[in-house]
């Protein structure tokens, strides 16, 4: 776990120290839209060249958390959004730095519906453990375990990552 000391509060996240350099407004982020389906969640697209802890960092010091979808209804929710506002790849809010090694949703829900591209997660290198989800021509929107710093394999003209609110949320 790394944390981090902010105003008058800690924040601590799995993984490395040396990974956490997240700041609570990162200058580099941009919000593009916000939308409020039905089931009670409420969706913010940031853009931004971000890591994923400092995307994570930046959704909690809003008080939501980065987006997780447990349905394809969320899924659809999401993938639309990003298509209306033109972001290509995104940061998801999961990981696997648990102790089963499976990855798991920041917020603790299940971790049931999935949409891995072909052939993910991978762990490549033994160092993919954040979830990014991007569009594939082949196969649509689709997840991929991926570094940190993943985003720099990406344009950062279409990066970001999607925040995420729920009812119980501040």
């Amino acid at each position: 776990w790394a944390c981090a000391a902010a105003a008058v509060a800690m924040l601590c996240l799995p993984g490395p120290v040396q990974t956490l350099r997240a700041s609570l407004f990162p200058p580099s982020a941009t919000k593009l839209a916000e939308v409020e389906p039905e089931d009670g969640r409420r969706y913010a697209v940031v853009k931004g060249n971000m890591n994923w802890e400092e995307a994570q960092v930046y959704c909690q010091a809003r008080g939501g958390h980065l987006a997780t979808i447990t349905s394809q209804q969320q899924m659809d929710t999401i993938t639309a959004l990003l298509e209306e506002n033109q972001i290509g790849t995104v940061w998801l809010g999961a990981n696997n730095y648990s102790s089963s090694g499976g990855f798991r949703w920041v917020t603790g829900e299940p971790f049931e519906f999935a949409a891995w591209a072909v052939g993910e997660p991978n762990n490549d290198g033994g160092d993919e453990h954040y979830l990014m989800m991007y569009r594939v021509e082949e196969q649509g929107w689709v997840w991929n375990d991926s570094r940190i710093d993943g985003m720099s394999s990406f344009g950062k003209d279409d990066s970001g990552f999607v925040c995420q609110w729920d009812e119980t949320d501040g």
